[in-house]
């Protein structure tokens, strides 16, 4: 009797644990859903790295990496880093299969192919810097889409809520 009171409370809790879990599980997508994203499509040619597309998107950017031969880096206003991450171009081709003797024999790596970043929103970004070895690659302007230029000066679109370095009292 005493053991079977105790398997059906451990029962019960664990139930209650399962039903916390998967509530908070099917609330986590609207919570990611209401940050936004930069996404940055860049098309690499041999070595040259071009900006293809840039926008701002409702989506939870990727994490920060330590590792990958590339950095990209969003520069605010006043010079400062707000994130950086380290990321790889990946040049191997996808084959479907069957592979043919051919494809499979000489496996040639692509000299053109694109990547998509989805990097965090600054309201106070304005550029991001793609570097491989500390040289940089590609600037592209962020700019257009940040609410605060750090100028000291509450103008345009700012607000106390968007920028609170430029709007305060008195300015």
């Amino acid at each position: 009797g005493l053991w079977r009171t105790r398997d059906k409370k451990m029962e019960k809790t664990q139930m209650r644990k399962t039903i916390v879990l998967l509530m908070a599980l099917m609330l986590l997508p609207a919570a990611l859903a209401d940050s936004l994203s930069y996404s940055v499509i860049i098309d690499y040619n041999e070595g040259a790295l071009a900006l293809k597309d840039l926008l701002l998107i409702k989506a939870a950017p990727m994490p920060s990496s330590e590792t990958g031969e590339f950095e990209a880096r969003i520069i605010s206003f006043k010079g400062e880093t707000l994130f950086e991450t380290k990321f790889n171009i990946n040049l191997e081709p996808f084959y479907s299969f069957p592979l043919t003797k051919e494809t499979a024999a000489s496996p040639t790596k692509l000299t053109k192919t694109n990547v998509g970043l989805v990097l965090p929103y600054y309201a106070n970004a304005k550029s991001l810097r793609i570097s491989k070895n500390n040289k940089m690659l590609l600037e592209a302007d962020l700019s257009q889409f940040s609410t605060c230029n750090e100028n000291k000066i509450c103008e345009g679109s700012e607000s106390v809520e968007s920028c609170q370095t430029d709007c305060t009292c008195g300015n």
